[in-house]
Parts: C-alpha cells; structure tokens; sequence
C-alpha cells in the first residue's frame, strides 16, 4: 500500500487483520503528513449518510489502536435549524443518537457558552479528540504486531507491465512487486 496518512495505514492494518502480507510505503511513515498537523477531531456530525456510517467504523478501527491518544469527547454543533437539517437527518438515517437543543438548553448545559437563543445544538457522545502523532505511534505498533512493513521511502515510480502495475519503485531504485496495489 502506498501511503501511510489516516486511510492508507487503516487499510493496511484491516488487510494484515485479515491474513494479508502487506507493505505500507510513505516517505514521511505512520500519520508522518498531513495528519500528524491536524486538529484531530473525529465526528460523526456530516450532511451524508454513508459519510456518517464510514466515520463510525474509522471510530471503531481508531478505539482498537488507541490506548492514550483518544479521548471521546463528544461534538456540538450550532446552526440553524434549517441549516442543519442536513446533518440531523444523516444521523437519524445512520441510526446514530443525538440530541437537539435549543439555545436555552445548550447554555443550561454549558453555561460558558454564548449562544444566540435563536440557534439550536445537535450534539452526539461518539466523537473524539484525537492526538495524530500520538495515535501515529500506536497505529505503527499495531501494525508490527500484525508484522505489517513499514517503509519509510519516497516512491519514484510504478512498475507496469502494459496497462497493469506489478510493482513500486522506491527512491534509491529498489523494487517491490505485489499481487495488488492500494
């Protein structure tokens, strides 16, 4: 697999699950790119829901890693009602629990915030916090205890024979064949 941010190191590690030989090639390693400077939010609150039942397993595969990295925080969201109607009905259709609240409820609740009364809430418990160079280093040693390898090289090009690719090449020239690509 080439690529080892958020999706790329995942798939690895739910293929090597499955009994899988797999290689994860990234220059920068485990969540080493754009992942590592993130927010690290994790949240179910998206407009689709297939989007919404694809971060529920992300949530799920990250619980499996995470020791110390996580932390389930949960997420509100503020709006409109009718500019969240979206999200709201993605949840339901994904069958996740929230709440919806109304600006009163929402400051009853926290009553640090400042809310416009006329906003309302939709809060869901599943989300979390996430610490990527932290929850970087659990995922590699999840990875090599599914003996999983991890290169830590660029790649220079891909090795085809006609229109299919049977390998990668690595900066430095080495060559690493396979029976599939990710």
């Amino acid at each position: 697999m080439v690529g080892a941010g958020p999706a790329g190191a995942f798939a690895a590690l739910s293929a090597a699950f499955r009994g899988e030989e797999v290689t994860l090639i990234d220059q920068r390693g485990v969540l080493g790119g754009a992942a590592s400077r993130s927010a690290g939010v994790v949240t179910v609150q998206l407009e689709d829901p297939m989007d919404v039942r694809l971060v529920l397993r992300s949530i799920e595969l990250i619980r499996s890693v995470a020791k110390a990295s996580v932390l389930r925080t949960g997420f509100l969201q503020l709006g409109r009602e009718e500019d969240l109607s979206e999200s709201i009905a993605a949840l339901r259709d994904a069958g996740v629990m929230h709440e919806i609240l109304t600006g009163s409820e929402i400051i009853e609740r926290w009553p640090a915030f400042r809310v416009d009364r006329d906003l309302i809430g939709v809060y869901t418990d599943l989300d979390l916090s996430v610490e990527p160079p932290a929850l970087g280093l659990e995922l590699m040693e999840a990875l090599e205890a599914q003996d999983v390898r991890v290169v830590k090289r660029g790649v220079a090009s891909f090795a085809t024979d006609g229109d299919t690719v049977t390998g990668v090449v690595l900066e430095g020239g080495e060559r690493i064949d396979h029976d599939g690509l990710v």
